[in-house]
């Protein structure tokens, strides 16, 4: 099972959704909107903190989800790479599968890939988007901690990429793409969980967006 999602990725449906490309400011009354301000449990910043351990439950297992600097990635199987997509310097692609979780477009890695070009294909495939430039911000990292997966540790990078924004058309399970304005990231990103929020709310303060 892929469980991306839990730390920054997004959950995918299998129902048939029309496509949609949406360029507008942030409609509060939209399904699913929601404006990150403190978790239960936090300091009142939902950001993760370095190497903190965020319990999350997803496909019948229990996680531990980690954030970590670029100049420490953890040990464990290389999980792919998400990237902050900025374009023109001031607006933020994001994607969703259903309409209503909004994140970063993410991706495992092919064989033989290494960890720039699993992100340029991903954004290209997920958002329709060609990066310009890449800066890695960190690393999270999942252990599985209760389940049929237990001691699996999985890896993911994420990167602040500059990109230019190419027509709309949609592959696999993305079917939406909505640009907001950069300096509103933390109120367009919609994850389904505290744990994918706080590593998502980490990676728009390290790609200086919040």
């Amino acid at each position: 099972m892929d469980v991306s999602w839990a730390y920054g990725g997004l959950p995918r449906t299998t129902e048939a959704v029309p496509p949609s490309d949406i360029s507008r400011p942030p409609d509060p009354a939209r399904p699913g909107h929601r404006a990150v301000r403190s978790l239960p449990g936090t300091t009142g910043d939902p950001a993760a903190r370095d190497r903190e351990r965020i319990a999350t439950h997803t496909g019948g297992q229990d996680w531990l989800v980690s954030w970590h600097p670029p100049d420490d990635p953890p040990l464990g199987r290389p999980h792919g790479a998400a990237g902050i997509c900025v374009a023109d310097g001031d607006r933020l692609v994001l994607i969703s599968g259903d309409g209503v979780h909004w994140g970063f477009p993410a991706g495992r890695p092919e064989p033989g890939e290494r960890i720039e070009e699993t992100l340029r294909r991903e954004l290209w495939e997920e958002a329709c988007v060609r990066v310009v430039s890449a800066r890695m911000l960190g690393f999270a990292r999942s252990e599985c901690v209760e389940g049929h997966e237990l001691g699996l540790v999985l890896v993911r990078s994420y990167w602040r990429a500059e990109v230019d924004v190419l027509p709309w058309e949609p592959r696999f399970e993305i079917v939406h793409r909505w640009i907001v304005p950069a300096a509103q990231a933390r109120e367009c990103v919609r994850d389904p969980d505290e744990a994918a929020t706080r590593i998502s709310m980490r990676a728009i303060l390290e790609a200086r967006l919040a």
